[in-house]
């Protein structure tokens, strides 16, 4: 399961990075790129994990017109080495297509995200407009696979909902031990517990580095 598992480098720079990089890269082989690290030292950064020899996803929640999108992906594209993409699934289906299109072009793997992990019940109450989160969660889903993007990214608590999803690469955030703060997730789950729901990848930042990949490997045999 240890190569499934995406490494959340939410850094403020190359050295903090390269410090918590140096914890985990024997046995990490996946890496997520979010605002932070990519708005400060990004090229630096993907240049040195190309250079490892390590996959990227570089999580940037594009979110606009179609247009827009497709020539800020197109940019990313020509520059940077990169493996997996986010888009919001919210931001329409005619940009999701278009996504879809370069990414296959570029072996990219597009993931659509559904609903963020920082979202509480009533953010959830409020997007819902009376819709229902089953049908919610529904219609964005039949989004991305209508647009044939790769994946969704989706809380472990949504997975379990178990939705006509089996045909898309399933990507966890939000994942937390027990005894971890949740900070600023609201939805979370252990690693074990995000496989046992369906995930095909997990995402985890604080509680990695913490714990190490040993606390990893312990939770997923316990």
């Amino acid at each position: 399961m240890i190569s499934k598992v995406f490494a959340a480098m939410d850094f403020s720079g190359f050295d903090e990075f390269k410090k918590n990089y140096d914890k985990i890269k024997r046995d990490i082989s996946l890496f997520k790129i979010g605002y932070q690290l990519f708005y400060s030292d990004g090229e630096r950064v993907l240049k040195f994990l190309k250079n490892e020899g390590k996959k990227v996803f570089l999580d940037l929640k594009f979110d606009d017109i179609p247009n827009t999108m497709e020539k800020g992906f197109l940019s990313l594209a020509k520059k940077y080495s990169f493996h997996f993409f986010t888009v919001h699934i919210g931001s329409g289906i005619d940009g999701l297509k278009k996504l879809s299109k370069i990414g296959k072009d570029h072996n990219v793997n597009i993931l659509g995200v559904t609903l963020l992990t920082g979202l509480n019940t009533n953010d959830l109450i409020l997007l819902n407009s009376g819709s229902n989160l089953h049908d919610l969660l529904n219609s964005r889903i039949q989004m991305a696979i209508d647009s044939e993007i790769e994946g969704i990214v989706m809380s472990a608590s949504d997975l379990k909902l178990r939705l006509n999803m089996e045909d898309l690469i399933k990507v966890t955030p939000g994942i937390r031990y027990k005894d971890d703060s949740k900070n600023d997730q609201k939805r979370t789950a252990t690693p074990k517990e995000a496989f046992e729901n369906g995930a095909d990848y997990i995402v985890m930042g604080r509680s990695l580095f913490s714990g190490g990949t040993e606390k990893l490997l312990k939770n997923l045999s316990d």
